[in-house]
């Protein structure tokens, strides 16, 4: 069994192992309590792992070693502690035994995530202990973005990709003026954000830091929480960004590419966090569905379609799919914090689709029809986007949600999609699109009668309308 006073303070541990730090740091980490790591990471499972270790052969054949050994010199090179052939070798050893076990591929950076669990080593919490915590650490914390799959597109990391996908999709939700910029620019969110994701924040940032970094991440226990994190880290320097944009565009790119990532002291880090949370919160749950729904956290073998899919990941529009349980959920749970979404009704009205209560009437089939359709669309618009602006100039809680059917005619996209141009040419974002009105049809004709739910036909958790269709046209009238 496990000691738990070996893991109850690290930073002791840590503090007779920090020679290669500044005088400054080593005592900025012996003086931090550091999260007791074992409630999140230690279980039977860890103890096998334990063992496993203890009885490999240290065979260090595997395809990747050479890119490892690369990486050996290139982690934390100006500390004089990784300079050592013993700290190097016990690095080698981890990585190697966790790729073999795990049968993943070694990327670059893995070693940068390594680093704090090596440092816990002491004479009572030994190197088998140390790989077993960071096993643990990358199996039910970390994002599976390093584990190779083989698609018609040749051996990829499918993870890997999504992620950025992901973080695109993300950032549009939350700003769009920034999304457009980055396009406007050419800035290629991969080049950035890949390595924050593939290295846990800990590539170049100061080891108490990262240690501050992975207790508060741990604390989250959600693997989907380093989205949040890439996007908060975006949108921390927000102002700066533009302020730079504003001198010289090139020295945006120069800002984005080489020096965002500004996590030089424990507030920065803390400013963060508190980003990413506030981020989650305005996230529609729908968002983790999404990610749960293509497989991203299964630990399963995946399949070549399952892995197309995930390479692929086409979305209308890159929008955050939205589910009807979660407003479902939002109705029956009113005193929880939900998001309030506005509900934008584009299906063609069917005995199956009828209109949405409280929703913001509009009719697909009567604009397709009409030689004057994108004056109405226009018009439509600019009528959401007032509405917006008069309610919430900001747009901190206004969230839009377009309501579709499974199956579009060609027609009914294009409106859509000029729709939505309208509203981004505007800045509008906290755009999502919900992909299974008929289960929300459902639950409304089904409840329509129930006292509990006697509210429902207004959907209580949208903001009051006061539109009003005209009888003319499909264009809505505020």
């Amino acid at each position: 069994m496990e000691d738990s006073q070996n893991n109850t303070n690290y930073s002791k541990d840590n503090s007779s192992k920090s020679s290669f730090q500044s005088q400054e740091t080593q005592q900025s980490q012996s003086e931090k309590q550091l999260l007791d790591w074992k409630k999140y990471l230690y279980d039977e499972n860890t103890q096998i792992e334990v063992i496993k270790f203890k009885k490999w052969d240290r065979n260090l054949d595997f395809p990747d070693q050479q890119v490892l050994q690369r990486d050996l010199n290139r982690t934390r090179n100006s500390e004089e502690y990784f300079k050592k052939e013993k700290t190097q070798q016990n690095l080698q050893l981890i990585a190697t035994f966790y790729c073999i076990s795990n049968q993943v591929n070694y990327q670059q950076g893995m070693l940068d995530i390594i680093a704090p669990f090596l440092l816990l080593r002491s004479p009572t919490f030994k190197l088998p202990k140390c790989y077993a915590y960071f096993n643990a650490f990358m199996n039910k914390y970390f994002p599976e973005v390093l584990k190779a799959r083989i698609s018609d597109r040749g051996k990829s990391l499918p993870h890997a990709n999504c992620s950025i996908a992901l973080c695109k999709i993300l950032l549009k939700y939350h700003s769009q003026k920034l999304s457009k910029l980055l396009v406007e620019l050419d800035i290629d969110l991969s080049a950035t954000v890949t390595q924050w994701i593939l290295t846990m924040f800990s590539q170049g940032t100061r080891l108490d830091l990262v240690y501050l970094i992975y207790d508060e991440y741990l604390k989250r226990s959600n693997c989907n929480y380093i989205f949040y994190l890439a996007i908060g880290l975006i949108l921390t320097q927000e102002e700066e960004i533009w302020n730079k944009y504003e001198e010289d565009q090139d020295s945006v790119i120069i800002f984005f590419n080489k020096k965002i990532k500004n996590l030089e002291t424990k507030e920065c880090v803390q400013k963060l966090f508190l980003k990413a949370d506030q981020i989650k919160n305005n996230t529609p749950k729908s968002f983790e569905h999404f990610i749960d729904n293509i497989g991203f956290n299964d630990h399963s073998i995946l399949s070549i379609e399952d892995i197309q899919n995930m390479l692929n990941l086409n979305l209308v529009e890159d929008m955050i799919p939205l589910y009807s349980q979660e407003i479902i959920e939002s109705i029956e749970n009113k005193k929880g914090e939900n998001i309030t979404f506005n509900l934008i009704d584009c299906r063609i009205t069917t005995p199956d689709a009828q209109p949405f209560p409280n929703t913001i009437p509009f009719s697909l089939s009567k604009l397709s029809k009409s030689d004057k359709s994108d004056k109405y669309i226009n018009d439509y618009s600019n009528q959401i986007i007032e509405f917006i602006k008069k309610n919430d100039p900001q747009q901190v809680n206004t969230h839009i949600s377009f309501v579709i059917n499974s199956i579009q005619t060609h027609s009914e996209i294009q409106i859509l999609e000029k729709i939505l141009k309208k509203l981004k040419e505007n800045d509008i974002f906290l755009i999502s699109l919900l992909v299974d009105s008929k289960k929300l049809q459902n639950y409304i004709q089904n409840h329509k009668n129930n006292k509990k739910h006697k509210e429902i036909n207004n959907l209580p958790l949208q903001k009051k309308q006061n539109f009003e269709q005209s009888t003319d046209s499909s264009c809505i009238l505020i």
